[in-house]
């Protein structure tokens, strides 16, 4: 399982989109199911989806993706209203109204291209099954839940366990009891059969050859959860209630109190994120690595880089591991990689046709007096690319005020030529003012 299946760079992963930026690139499968819209009437539908998580390997669902194609819309304003001002409490109570066992899920809302997603992520249980204990009779029937149903996650639907599926959970759940056993009947023997204690978890009743019983008050026992070894934090983790007083000589559990998580928010990184953050010059040295993942699911690996490896302080080399580290395979990701392997200069020859105009352009550039024109734009992106590096390095901060104009105007345009040349004047500033400082570090 994920460490954080909620962190930016996991989610980052299942927004992977094709080319044409318009459709997700994974499909729904045992860990993914996307959803349209969100609402409080469909609340049943969510809990077979849940439960059918939890009885597999976890997973995720993804509010705000239309089916077919997988377009990525974002939830409506009413919509994401409600998933905002939903309460884990009271989500939490309605799910175990339905299911045995409860089953230990988180949310976030993400946003993404100035598009708003709800996310919940299922974490899978760990002593399955959770069976559905009360019926509930939409007028869908493949909605509906049964009592005693139990319901598992196959590849892209969630359906009522088959035959082999639970034969597996059975006996995974058989050879978990005999190790715990095992491990229990080992420390026993290193503790001491006279200085243990036994714990019972249900009625809060502690008990033990030399030491009298102990209860928790019932109502504080419906409060609290008994987290296991290994996974609490002082320092990191929630409020812990301790057990102090005649207990000697025994490892006692902490006792964890539940609470009202506080609503999570993640903001993705996207492509104009990481080309405007580059031409606005904004420190992101905190984030610099997922920028550098990020780039390798963009349209094109025309994009800045070397500013992103200096933010990071790494190499060209340690670039080019946490890229291809990335799990994806596109386009972007080939190029990005090649460009830095063969560390690639996108600065070009003044053609004979157009010398004139381009030194024009260069010189209204040094002089800082160039006004932007749409009949100009051309000719100005192409005298950056084949700009010498002294004048970008002299006048970068005027460049990138005119790119960024151009950029806000022109990037979302249907002319892809246009689009490419100003990826490229992007790449020739980005390599000018930054690939020379990281090739002088290297050596």
């Amino acid at each position: 399982m994920k460490k954080n299946p909620l962190s930016v760079e996991n989610i980052s992963e299942l927004f992977a989109l094709n080319s044409e930026r318009n459709k997700m690139i994974r499909r729904e499968s045992v860990s993914l199911e996307y959803k349209e819209s969100f609402n409080y009437g469909s609340m049943a539908m969510y809990f077979r989806t849940i439960a059918s998580f939890a009885n597999r390997n976890g997973g995720y669902i993804i509010f705000g993706i239309k089916d077919k194609p997988r377009e990525p819309i974002g939830l409506k304003a009413k919509n994401l209203k409600m998933f905002e001002n939903l309460k884990i409490e009271e989500f939490t109570k309605n799910l175990n109204e339905y299911f045995s066992l409860e089953i230990m899920w988180e949310h976030c809302i993400y946003e993404f291209e100035n598009k708003f997603f709800g996310i919940i992520y299922i974490h899978e249980l760990e002593n399955k099954p959770a069976i559905c204990k009360k019926n509930y009779d939409p007028k869908e029937e493949k909605y509906s839940l049964k009592d005693g149903d139990i319901y598992y996650r196959y590849s892209g639907r969630s359906q009522k366990i088959r035959y082999p599926e639970l034969m597996e959970i059975i006996d995974k759940k058989r050879k978990n009891e005999e190790r715990m056993w095992m491990d229990y009947l080992i420390k026993s023997s290193r503790i001491g059969i006279e200085n243990i204690g036994l714990l019972n978890l249900k009625s809060g009743n502690i008990q033990g050859k030399n030491i009298k019983s102990i209860y928790i008050d019932e109502e504080l026992l419906k409060q609290i959860k008994f987290i296991q070894e290994g996974n609490f934090s002082e320092t990191k983790g929630s409020p812990a209630l301790k057990l102090m007083g005649e207990i000697e000589n025994i490892n006692g559990e902490k006792i964890i109190i539940k609470e009202e998580k506080e609503k999570i928010k993640i903001r993705g990184i996207s492509e104009i994120d990481i080309i405007e953050t580059f031409l606005k010059d904004k420190d992101v040295s905190e984030e610099a690595e997922e920028y550098i993942k990020e780039i390798t699911n963009c349209k094109s690996g025309f994009v800045p880089v070397y500013y992103y490896l200096i933010l990071n302080n790494c190499t060209i080399d340690e670039g080019i591991e946490i890229i291809e580290n990335v799990n994806v395979r596109t386009n972007a990701k080939t190029k990005v990689i090649e460009r830095l392997k063969e560390k690639r200069r996108e600065k070009e020859k003044i053609p004979v046709n157009s010398k004139e105009a381009i030194q024009n352009i260069l010189h209204s550039v040094i002089n800082e007096s160039f006004e932007l024109k749409e009949d100009n734009r051309e000719i100005f992106l192409k005298s950056i690319i084949c700009a010498d590096d002294q004048i970008i390095i002299e006048h970068t901060v005027f460049i990138k005020k005119i790119l960024l104009d151009i950029f806000n105007k022109y990037y979302s345009s249907e002319n892809r030529t246009l689009v490419g040349k100003i990826r490229k004047a992007i790449c020739r500033v980005d390599e000018t003012m930054y690939e020379h400082s990281l090739n002088k570090a290297e050596s």
